[in-house]
């Protein structure tokens, strides 16, 4: 955070850097209040240095509602795994999608997307100011964000206004910060209504059945019973960014490792093939009392089958906060491996309460952390439940309105049109 403030200093004009500190400030802070107020401080910033452009009018030749969504990730990414519903089954007669690419390095989930919409642009390179005009050029109704404040966002895009109706979506768990963007796709589990509504610029829109839709990549592994019946220990698992195991979070993690007698905790996650990475994780469990045997450090896997059979080695999987996971949820439990979440006090952190509730298994969301240990220490102690949830956890999420793509797809379409009633913004 030091070192991004500084870049802020030394190079006022680089909004990269200013976007890497909204980020980084989601795995460690827990007021929202705080978190929204720095958002929206640098909307406030950047309004000033960008000035809305015209529109240009629509130039369509048919009637239909022309959906543009405007990412670094369409390839294998997380938000390509969660974009796809929708774009194998959306409406064509009355919606047209248009992807502007950003993406250095096209893959083959690239190539698989293009094929799915209507239209393609690779703004990879592009300035700002071209990528405007080119959106203006395409006619688009609705202007889709899905990179927020990550690497490579073009919100500056957004801030020039070349779509009448502009949204953010799955890219980022908070606010733009900006005016410009009118809507946002939630649902009531990870945003609550009332709570949640004034921590966005952006109006929120809920699905009802949940604003997330998993579609598993091919290739998984089947799910295995449970570990523990072979090595006589239960294994807890994390596969997270490394940025996600908070202090707080890590505190809860050892005293449940000291309530399992025996219990040990896997660790996968990128960078802990980093010797001085591996000692620094060590010794944070180290100082809160935990010998260092009892936690396995797992770098990333050269292939994603390789990834996904390492969840046959946990039993119990435990999500972080205040920033839960997504993708590593939802791969839990396809693998059929239970997770514990703790739902927090802001979107970031309640993400794991919208996916387990979306999958009919709220009872394993915690409400504190106190909670959270003991829901972990139960199931630890349950080896019955655990063989159960693992031999069905599979079926239950694919019935479930997580991965029931018409469901989404429906939802998600009449977000859009709820959105396209009034031009925004004029």
């Amino acid at each position: 955070m030091e070192n991004y403030r500084l870049a802020t200093t030394l190079k006022p004009e680089w909004q990269g850097a200013a976007s890497n500190i909204l980020l980084a400030e989601n795995y460690i802070c827990e007021d929202p209040a705080r978190l929204f107020a720095n958002h929206r401080a640098w909307g406030e910033t950047i309004s000033g240095e960008t000035r809305p452009a015209p529109f240009s009018g629509r130039g369509k030749d048919n009637t239909r509602t022309r959906i543009g969504y405007i990412s670094p990730d369409f390839r294998a990414h997380s938000v390509a795994w969660f974009l796809t519903a929708h774009l194998r089954h959306y409406d064509k007669t009355e919606f047209e999608i248009v992807c502007f690419s950003d993406v250095a390095s096209p893959d083959r989930t690239t190539q698989e997307i293009k094929a799915l919409v209507d239209g393609w642009h690779n703004i990879f390179g592009k300035s700002d100011q071209d990528v405007t005009a080119l959106i203006q050029s395409t006619g688009i109704d609705l202007l889709v964000d899905l990179a927020g404040h990550t690497a490579n966002n073009r919100l500056a895009v957004f801030e020039r206004r070349p779509a009448p109706v502009q949204a953010s979506y799955l890219g980022y768990p908070n606010t733009t910060g900006l005016t410009s963007v009118h809507y946002r796709i939630s649902d009531e589990w990870v945003d609550p209504p009332g709570s949640a509504d004034r921590y966005f610029t952006e109006k929120l829109v809920r699905l009802p059945g949940g604003f997330l839709c998993y579609t598993p990549p091919a290739g998984y592994p089947e799910p295995a019973m449970p570990a523990v019946l072979s090595n006589r220990y239960i294994t807890f698992g994390s596969f997270n960014v490394l940025a996600k195991l908070s202090d707080h979070c890590l505190e809860s993690w050892c005293a449940i490792l000291k309530q399992t007698p025996g219990s040990r905790l896997l660790l996968k996650s990128a960078g802990l093939q980093d010797n001085r990475t591996r000692e620094y994780q060590s010794n944070r469990f180290s100082r809160l009392g935990i010998d260092p045997d009892r936690i396995e450090l797992v770098p990333r896997t050269t292939d994603f089958r390789s990834h996904m059979q390492l969840y046959n080695r946990v039993d119990i999987s435990l999500d972080t906060f205040p920033y839960n996971g997504t993708t590593t949820i939802c791969e839990s439990l396809w693998m059929g491996v239970p997770i514990i979440t703790l739902a927090g006090n802001r979107h970031a952190g309640r993400v794991g309460n919208s996916l387990l509730n979306q999958a009919g298994l709220g009872e394993l969301v915690a409400a504190d952390t106190n909670g959270y240990q003991s829901l972990a220490g139960e199931l630890a102690n349950d080896t019955g439940r655990l063989c159960r949830l693992h031999q069905s956890l599979r079926g239950r999420m694919a019935c479930s309105s997580l991965c029931d793509s018409s469901r989404f797809t429906a939802e998600l379409e009449a977000a859009f049109r709820e959105m396209s009633v009034k031009y925004a913004g004029n």
